[in-house]
């Protein structure tokens, strides 16, 4: 099966208990999932995901590197909160709905800084400062930090 979110084509295909997405980006599979339930989160969480940082298209960013990178947000945590799903017994329950909070947070700026460092690496600091909404100085600061991270 062939869904679309706005024109980004995902291939979906079940595998036993799994369903599998396969993208531009890669392939990922999603354990004890229907392939309804996981067309229409992330179809849901997409749609949230976009019209967040939609406001922040500006003169370094454009509309299509906002559609993939809220994909990209959108497949990391809808695996990680599906994943807490199977391994811990107090979130077996868990909704797989995008989570405000999720959008200030460290794992949604290493998406960003990801997707635009990977996809314009002599560029990628001023989209980033334009979709987190930092200053220079805060994203030099927010680079160090994570340098020293990747270190530990």
């Amino acid at each position: 099966m062939e869904l679309y979110i706005d024109e980004i084509r995902i291939n979906v295909t079940k595998e036993n208990t799994a369903v599998r997405l396969v993208t531009e980006e890669g392939s990922f599979l999603f354990a004890n999932q229907t392939i309804k339930e996981t067309a229409d989160t992330i179809e849901k969480n997409y749609q949230v995901v976009k019209a967040y940082f939609e406001p922040r298209i500006g003169n370094e960013v454009v509309v299509a590197d906002i559609k993939d990178v809220s994909l990209r947000i959108v497949l990391h945590y809808f695996y990680m909160y599906n994943l807490w799903r199977r391994l811990y017994k107090k979130e077996a329950s868990r909704d797989l709905s995008f989570r405000k909070e999720d959008f200030e947070g460290t794992t949604t700026a290493r998406c960003i800084r990801q997707f635009f460092k990977n996809k314009y690496p002599d560029r990628y600091t001023g989209m980033c400062m334009q979709v987190l909404k930092m200053s220079h100085q805060e994203f030099i600061n927010y680079e160090e930090n994570e340098r020293r991270y990747a270190e530990r």
